[in-house]
């Protein structure tokens, strides 16, 4: 009966949920991309949120973020819909993110590293999910990632639309 008891908690404390902020290299200099990461054990997919504005965040005095992106703010309702978040903010070499610069090769790889992070640590489905300017990421992330096979689906919010780089309208979404 012991040992089913210790086996019983092994089990249950590897079910634990991780949550708090991983820096995420990215290869530039000793830039990452701030990352909050929730884990949830019952997860059937990972969702990425890209959040909107100019990307950044504070930390309050607890570790979480304090920004009022809409994403953000939901990280809870997600993560008891049975999801892994993360929530991903601009790199920390960066003052803020301009729509140019979401469409870029760069802002595209440092995506992709959070796409592999997310694959090789959680091993869910990977969907992306943009509001306002992250939609412009998200997009172009979809689009120039679409052989890899890494991201299971798009979720768009309050898109961009207008004439802009990058607003949704001007990206090829047929290529999706």
């Amino acid at each position: 009966m012991k040992f089913f008891l210790v086996i019983f908690l092994l089990i249950c404390s590897s079910l634990k949920a991780e949550e708090g902020f991983k820096n995420i290299p990215v290869n530039r200099g000793n830039a990452y991309l701030p990352t909050y990461v929730m884990v949830n054990p019952k997860a059937t997919a990972t969702i990425i949120l890209l959040p909107g504005g100019d990307s950044g965040t504070l930390i309050d005095t607890n570790g979480k973020p304090t920004t009022q992106n809409f994403l953000s703010r939901s990280r809870d309702l997600f993560y008891k819909a049975n999801f892994n978040v993360l929530i991903v903010f601009r790199a920390s070499d960066m003052n803020k993110l301009e729509y140019d610069y979401r469409v870029s090769n760069e802002h595209i790889s440092e995506i992709k590293y959070i796409l592999d992070y997310a694959r090789e640590n959680l091993k869910k489905p990977i969907w992306l999910v943009g509001t306002s300017r992250g939609t412009v990421s998200g997009t172009a992330a979809s689009i120039a990632l679409k052989d890899q096979k890494l991201i299971a689906g798009l979720v768009l919010t309050s898109s961009v639309t207008n004439r802009v780089t990058g607003a949704i309208a001007t990206q090829k979404l047929s290529e999706i």
